[in-house]
């Protein structure tokens, strides 16, 4: 399977450590990410990509606008693109369970998540059309054990996505790239709603793209890999779109 890869010029280092872990898993295309600190608000401002009030940092701009370079591109070429970060870490049978996957998957379908933030919730229709699931996770218990999921190749299946966090590995079609564009632009300061997933809806503020893309998820053919193809070690002190204003 190929995936386009994201990754930011100056991080060699995030690059070298992907492709140690990944470069013999599957087909890697690096995409260049845009670079958060080099972005011209005024002129995503001006091109309305970005309407104010929008207090998002640098970094997560550029990470947002990466995702949107690729989702333009599904649009305009009819290719269904496989995504992932420069910090995923893929399962080792990544390439063939994700086809497997998504050949089992029916007509229509938008959007697979091979993975997610550990550190927040994912809500999923377990049976699909009968009832939400809420799912939590502990990414710490996670980050301990990374090589038993790299070994771990039992067979995977997906599952309805209801809403979830994270953009670190997913496969998107045209169609399922439209309506996130739809969704996520313009970037704007929003309290987003999480629909269905408690007793009463409830609203989480977008500081990042993810946050965003929970307003597609319920209207459209959206599915999470069970369990995950992919992880991230998700350290917030490398992470480029969150806690930090110089990335």
């Amino acid at each position: 399977m190929r995936v386009h890869a994201i990754n930011l010029d100056r991080d060699t280092d995030r690059w070298e450590r992907f492709m140690r872990l990944n470069g013999d898993v599957v087909d890697v295309v690096r995409v260049p990410a845009v670079d958060g600190q080099a972005i011209d608000r005024a002129a995503l401002t001006e091109h309305e990509f970005i309407v104010e009030p929008c207090h998002r940092t640098p970094g997560a701009l550029g990470c947002a606008c990466s995702h949107f370079a690729l989702w333009f591109r599904a649009v305009d070429s009819g290719e269904t693109l496989t995504v992932v970060e420069d910090d995923a870490i893929l399962a080792g049978i990544f390439g063939t369970e994700a086809e497997r996957v998504l050949d089992g998957l029916p007509p229509g379908w938008d959007l697979v998540l091979w993975g997610w933030n550990f550190d927040g919730y994912l809500w999923a229709e377990i049976p699909e059309g009968v009832s939400v699931c809420r799912l939590t996770f502990d990414q710490e218990e996670m980050r301990k054990h990374i090589d038993v999921f790299r070994a771990d190749n039992r067979p995977r299946t997906a599952v309805r996505l209801r809403h979830g966090f994270g953009t670190l590995a997913y496969t998107i079609t045209p169609t399922g790239a439209a309506a996130m564009l739809e969704a996520c632009l313009p970037m704007t300061d929003r309290l987003v709603t999480f629909r269905g997933v408690a007793v009463e809806d409830f609203l989480y503020p977008n500081l990042t793209n993810d946050v965003d893309m929970n307003r597609a998820y319920p209207d459209v053919r959206a599915y999470a890999c069970m369990p995950p193809l992919a992880l991230s070690e998700n350290w917030r002190e490398t992470s480029h779109t969150r806690m930090r204003d110089d990335l």
